[in-house]
């Protein structure tokens, strides 16, 4: 029975991943950085200041897969679906959930499809799901 629920818990953390690394995709291709630093320069000019920074494109995606990678090489542990791993989960889910909630919300508030916008749904339907799983399945192995 173990066996059985740490390959499903694996499975729908190797999903969320996926998702995740499709729509970071998605935000690079639309361009999001570049629509992220003006957005960043309008406020920094309204407010009189530089204290929100900019991006540039290769650190910004380089960081992202970096997290992502690191995500992925936690996947054994997760598995395990010990109460730290689940609650790393839930707190992953929970964020991907807001972000893609976030480029949907935005994209009908100022009436134009934002970066990331077309991945959203897959991210938000995915990681609600896998927060579910996660807050329904009890610890399978306990902390040592």
């Amino acid at each position: 029975m173990g066996s059985r629920d740490q390959l499903i818990a694996r499975r729908w953390w190797l999903l969320q991943l996926t998702a995740l690394l499709i729509h970071v995709a998605d935000e690079a291709i639309g361009d999001l950085v570049s629509y992220y630093n003006l957005t960043i320069d309008e406020i920094n000019s309204d407010l009189g200041t530089t204290v929100l920074p900019t991006l540039i494109l290769e650190y910004w995606l380089a960081a992202m897969l970096i997290v992502i990678a690191i995500l992925f090489s936690l996947t054994r542990w997760v598995s395990r679906v010990s109460s730290m791993a689940r609650r790393l989960v839930l707190v992953v889910s929970a964020l991907m959930v807001l972000n893609g909630v976030g480029h949907v919300i935005g994209s009908i508030f100022l009436g134009h499809l934002l970066p990331g916008f077309w991945s959203s749904p897959l991210l938000i339907v995915v990681s609600a799901v896998v927060f579910r799983h996660f807050v329904k399945s009890p610890p399978l192995v306990p902390e040592s």
